[in-house]
């Protein structure tokens, strides 16, 4: 992101005043402080804006300018409306608006009305979110979106103790490059840091999953941008980052049913290796926003680190204390608030954290094998390491299936696989096994070699059409929702899920599924 300028807007003489940062976010390069006349409904207009309470803001705009003539709150009406999703009314708004950061405003504007023109609009069954979406395969989202947004307005809206209004806006951006239009995000950053989502500007924005090779957890990600967007509409921009970091990604997984503070198996060994090798980062390290991390690896890391320091914090201080900390941060310090939530200094608890960790992980895994996961994110991972026999064997693999000999592909994938276990490549000896109708062999493959299928959810995938074909229909479920929330553009994955509803006596998610596995062919 660019460095802030700093504007002022002055009003007639005479009048007190204070510096108010009302458009900070609006505008790209540019802060614009509006110097306005000292009184309670100044500083109301600066908190509901920053909170997103935009009926509140607009009351408060309206009782000072009634008249809607005054060019100094111009700009805080195009604010309002860019808010509300409403681009072009924001543009017209600062039409003609000679006043500092009015260009830059509209060009924002502008940038998302462009960005979303060929969006189109969809309803979540109760009308709590509405999701704007380009046409075509992004549409296989949609019904995973929603269960996830409504599933996790309710867990996190009684796990945070906050109403929020609705209707929220998710929009999802089909690249990188409009992920970074709407977000107001340099691309290059969120590339470089592996940022799929961005919450601001009173919405959610996700990348769309067809942009990364297996997709990635979208599902998920909605409630952990879901949890920013609620502790922004609580506390503003007063709650630092970590804090923000920590507790979406400590409540992520609990709409789904799983476990506050759950890591996969990658993260978990990231977070023991960095440990081991004194590369855990501070408390005050984290204080910026994660699209601006120099690497993928280290956005995981720091994931990690605060989930599990989320994690120590409700152990040892309560199970309500990540809403005691919004609440003090909404109207105090940082520092005087983790006093009064905890009774213990930030460094205090950040020192019980690491001596906690440290006397709890499993360090009986060696290096090596921590590492190993490490490494499974590296490009092209699947010819590292391989003797040329064994890429050999898995270019003829690779050949025997794509000519539909599949039993002779899944042998040459099972010499690949006995010297390298890495997950794609048990994934395509299981794909093989699948297509070749040894269902059983499948299962007794992924048993094997025990990988973190959530992680890899292509062998979920492969799980789930081995029990399918087995007719173990409720077990296949879980498998098949973790492949789809990933990966929702998958046919088979969807043909699969059709038949166990149609077992399971679920004639709408039936219908939807197989609708899907056919949509686009």
């Amino acid at each position: 992101m660019l460095e802030f300028g700093v504007l002022l807007i002055l009003l007639p003489k005479g009048c007190r005043f204070f510096r108010m940062e009302l458009l900070k976010k609006l505008t790209t390069g540019v802060l614009v402080i509006l110097v306005l006349c000292q009184t309670a409904a100044a500083l109301t207009l600066e908190d509901a804006l920053d909170r997103f309470d935009l009926p509140t803001a607009k009351r408060i705009v309206d009782e000072i300018d009634p008249s809607g003539k005054s060019k100094q709150y111009s700009l805080a009406r195009a604010a309002i409306l860019f808010l509300e999703g409403d681009y072009e009314a924001a543009e017209r708004q600062l039409d003609g608006l000679k006043v500092p950061g009015a260009a830059a405003t509209k060009q924002l504007a502008m940038a998302n009305r462009i960005a979303t023109a060929e969006m189109a609009t969809a309803w979540s069954p109760s009308r709590r979110f509405v999701v704007r979406y380009v046409p075509g395969p992004d549409e296989a989202m949609l019904p995973y979106v929603f269960e996830a947004a409504e599933a996790a307005f309710n867990a996190l809206t009684a796990a945070l103790k906050i109403d929020a209004a609705t209707p929220i806006r998710i929009e999802i951006a089909a690249s990188v490059d409009q992920l970074g239009l709407i977000s107001g995000t340099d691309r290059n950053a969120l590339a470089r840091s592996g940022a799929v989502a961005v919450s601001d500007f009173n919405k959610i924005m996700l990348l769309s999953p067809s942009q990364l090779p297996f997709g990635y957890p979208y599902a998920d990600t909605v409630a952990h941008e879901l949890v920013h967007h609620l502790l922004t509409t609580h506390a503003g921009s007063r709650l630092p980052v970590w804090f923000q970091e920590a507790t979406a990604k400590y409540l992520e997984p609990i709409w789904r049913g799983g476990d506050a503070g759950f890591l996969p198996r990658t993260q978990r060994d990231l977070l023991e290796d960095a440990f081991v090798s004194g590369n855990l980062m501070r408390l005050d390290e984290l204080r910026s926003s994660f699209s601006l991390m120099p690497s993928s690896e280290k956005t995981a890391l720091a994931f990690a680190q605060l989930s599990s320091f989320a994690d120590f914090l409700v152990r040892t201080e309560g199970d309500d204390v990540l809403v005691r900390l919004a609440n003090e941060m909404k109207v105090g310090d940082e520092a005087v608030s983790v006093l009064r939530a905890t009774g213990k200094t930030l460094d205090e608890l950040e020192s019980a954290w690491l001596a906690s960790f440290g006397a709890t992980f499993d360090d009986s895994v060696a290096e090596d094998d921590r590492s190993r996961v490490i490494l499974l994110r590296e490009s092209n991972p699947i010819e590292q390491g391989l003797s040329a026999q064994a890429q050999a064997d898995l270019r003829l693999g690779d050949l025997f299936r794509e000519s539909g000999r599949y039993a002779a592909a899944a042998r040459l994938y099972k010499q690949v696989v006995s010297s390298d276990a890495h997950p794609l490549l048990v994934a395509r000896l299981t794909a093989a096994l699948n297509e070749a109708g040894e269902h059983l062999e499948v299962l007794d493959t992924l048993d094997k070699y025990a990988l973190d299928e959530f992680e890899w959810p292509i062998l979920a995938r492969e799980r789930g059409r081995a029990l399918v074909s087995l007719e173990r229909h409720s077990e296949a479920e879980m498998p098949l929702m973790t492949a789809v929330r990933f990966d929702p553009y998958d046919p088979g994955t969807h043909k699969a899920l059709a038949r166990v509803m149609t077992a399971l006596e679920r004639p709408f998610e039936a219908e939807r599924e197989q609708r899907l596995s056919v949509m686009w062919r």
